[in-house]
């Protein structure tokens, strides 16, 4: 299929965080002032003293505070002095998972360009990436991918996702030292998913999504069959679900997987009739200004507004990566 041919940014390295919040950028001004507004209200409203943001419970949480970060950035909103401090503290967790060890070093390396804590960031990204970095690479398994934790023998596709994000946002000159397409193609499934671990037998939209990532900056060699995948989960009411034969409504973390991949990737083109995808994100927007996960769900939550924006901005903009 052919590629799209403006660029409104590129990578070299692979999907970074910096690409990320370009995309939600773009979600973000799409929507209209007063949703715009509600919404910068609500990530404000959800910074806690010590400088994290909340998590449904309301305590300061370092997965929510990846999401929230990336919000306000997306929204061209500085951030607290106080969230300095509160980075310095998570860096001195011992985190040994991967999921823990690749938004800490995204969200280190993207804030480091925040004039207000411009220097502060950069003095905790030069101290903090290297260490984070190595405990990162212990997470690399004999077959080439990551670990979701120490305990495990194997490595993962979205491990391996999650770390070529942190190394690319940390390093521009950093690419998966692996080649990623033959790894997939060991966990791809006849009907075009892919396994999160080989032995899982099935695959779900979010980590079939990641593997078409991966494969692109690879050898492109399960294009045609990953992106088939991800199509099928489209609903018709809009937005995606988690898996074709999924008897659950769809979801915003499926639908910003979808639509950001079929983005990067270069295949907008065969998402039919993206307004009503447009359509069921807005549609989840609470009066709060946040975003719910689904219509099944009530309660606005930060990853699932940073979900929404990325939704947007993937429908709204053309993306090119060069290889």
């Amino acid at each position: 299929m052919t590629r799209p041919a403006k660029a409104f940014f590129k990578c070299e390295g692979g999907v970074s965080s910096s690409e990320l919040i370009a995309l939600a950028s773009a979600g973000f001004n799409s929507l209209p002032e007063q949703r715009r507004r509600k919404l910068v209200q609500f990530l404000n409203a959800k910074i806690c003293d010590d400088g994290g943001f909340a998590d449904r419970s309301g305590k300061s949480d370092l997965y929510y505070t990846y999401f929230g970060t990336l919000s306000l950035a997306a929204s061209s909103q500085g951030m607290p002095e106080s969230f300095v401090e509160y980075l310095l503290r998570a860096s001195k967790v011992k985190l040994r998972d991967c999921v823990s060890l690749s938004i800490l070093l995204q969200i280190i390396s993207t804030h480091s360009d925040d004039t207000a804590i411009s220097e502060q960031m950069q003095c905790l990204r030069d101290s903090q990436a290297p260490r984070l970095l190595g405990f990162l690479k212990k997470l690399k398994r004999p077959d080439g991918a990551y670990a979701g934790n120490p305990e495990d023998n194997i490595g993962s596709v979205y491990g391996l996702y999650l770390a070529g994000q942190a190394i690319a946002s940390s390093d521009k000159r950093g690419r998966i030292k692996i080649p990623a397409s033959s790894f997939i193609g060991e966990h791809l499934l006849p009907n075009g998913s892919c396994q999160n671990r080989k032995g899982d037998g099935f695959g779900v939209l979010t980590t079939s999504s990641a593997a078409l990532i991966l494969d692109f900056f690879d050898s492109q060699t399960w294009q045609s069959e990953i992106s088939g995948f991800i199509v099928s989960a489209a609903a018709m009411e809009g937005g995606f679900v988690i898996a074709p034969s999924s008897p659950f409504p769809p979801d915003l973390l499926s639908t910003a997987s979808a639509l950001f991949s079929l983005a990067i990737c270069g295949f907008q083109q065969i998402i039919e009739n993206p307004e009503r995808h447009s359509d069921f994100v807005l549609s989840l927007q609470n009066d709060d200004g946040g975003f719910t996960a689904s219509r099944l769900d009530k309660l606005s939550d930060l990853e699932y507004s940073f979900y929404a924006l990325l939704s947007l901005g993937a429908i709204l903009t053309r993306v090119h990566f060069p290889k």
